[in-house]
């Protein structure tokens, strides 16, 4: 069966004031980041699957799933007033009976936003920009030329290691400065920086939930600066992120919490791969993806290889409608559901 390629990619980076309609993401179902594909400055946004804010906490004691207590009481009246055609009473009454109370109801929460912020960089000097995410690989990359260098980006999510990973390379030694750091942290959270490894942590002021981010940064060549909140890396041939996440959060009523420290997980994760390279991480990541996403194939109208970037196939197939923008679009928007 002929296939186009599943990539999406552009031209141009993302606008950083506009996270769902800009990002890349990857995810592998305990972590998720977005990529908007910065030059001289990158933005990730990180999430942990189990950061939520309500449920049982210190704060609500008396906290029963947000129900309200005695409801069922309420079924007698309504019963009555149906039977009796008195409908306009018994729509009334039915909040009381169906509508929880809303104490402790919740919402996800964003873990924080890696930034990273390249010295060397100057935007308006860069060749040949391209940012894209290969479902058929499952990698994020973004590649441009500067200086007669070729730089590139790259990144996957690990659902065997359970980990994210990033490297940064240029065709050219001793190109690639960066300074990791973070933003929009939760309140009271702390960030802790030894050695190579910056650790994000804290409990989340609604239900005190416990988590923790952390990252490892190794590099090959140039040198390494940590300062309080942030690493540094000056003039490196390489340099490869390690990041991954937990919080103490269990789905077991009535407490929902395993008593495992969020940092106990982080370190037994991050123990078992920071020693393989983003290459042998990458290949089992690869090796497991695969077996699952090359399970399905789609092609319409016979169309195949590289497809047009996504803003322009975008923008023909609501202005300039075809046949074959259709075949194009419309296979890479079910793979990116799936």
């Amino acid at each position: 069966m002929n296939t186009i390629k599943n990539v999406i990619h552009f031209n141009v980076p993302g606008n950083q004031e506009k996270w769902e309609e800009n990002c890349l993401p990857i995810g592998n179902g305990y972590l998720g980041a977005s990529f908007f594909g910065g030059i001289e400055k990158e933005r990730i946004v990180l999430n942990e699957k189990t950061l939520w804010v309500g449920g049982p906490s210190p704060n609500r004691p008396d906290y029963n799933g947000g129900n309200r207590n005695n409801a069922y009481k309420h079924v007698k009246e309504v019963q009555d007033f149906l039977y009796n055609g008195q409908y306009e009473q018994a729509v009334q009454k039915l909040p009381e009976l169906t509508c929880g109370n809303g104490d402790g109801f919740g919402s996800y929460q964003l873990l924080c936003d890696a930034v990273l912020t390249f010295s060397n960089i100057n935007p308006s000097n860069i060749t040949d920009y391209r940012r894209e995410l290969d479902m058929d690989k499952s990698l994020y990359t973004c590649s441009f030329g500067y200086e007669g260098a070729i730089h590139k980006r790259e990144a996957f999510a690990s659902y065997p290691n359970r980990v994210i990973c990033m490297k940064f390379s240029s065709s050219k030694p001793r190109r690639v400065c960066l300074r990791l750091s973070l933003d929009k942290l939760h309140n009271n959270g702390k960030i802790e920086v030894n050695d190579n490894r910056l650790d994000y942590f804290g409990a989340l002021d609604d239900n005190g939930l416990r988590y923790q981010g952390s990252f490892i940064v190794k590099k090959h060549g140039g040198e390494l600066i940590c300062s309080r909140d942030s690493i540094m890396v000056e003039h490196a041939d390489d340099v490869t992120i390690y990041f991954t996440a937990a919080t103490d959060y269990s789905d077991e009523y009535p407490e929902y919490r395993n008593g495992i420290a969020p940092a106990d997980t982080v370190n037994k994760i991050l123990d078992g791969c920071t020693d393989m390279s983003f290459e042998k991480l990458y290949n089992i990541h690869y090796e497991d993806y695969s077996e699952l996403f090359n399970r399905v194939k789609l092609c319409l109208n016979n169309v195949e290889g590289d497809i047009l970037p996504t803003d322009i196939l975008l923008e023909k197939y609501r202005n300039e409608y075809s046949e074959e923008i259709a075949a194009q679009l419309e296979p890479l928007y079910f793979q990116f559901g799936r």
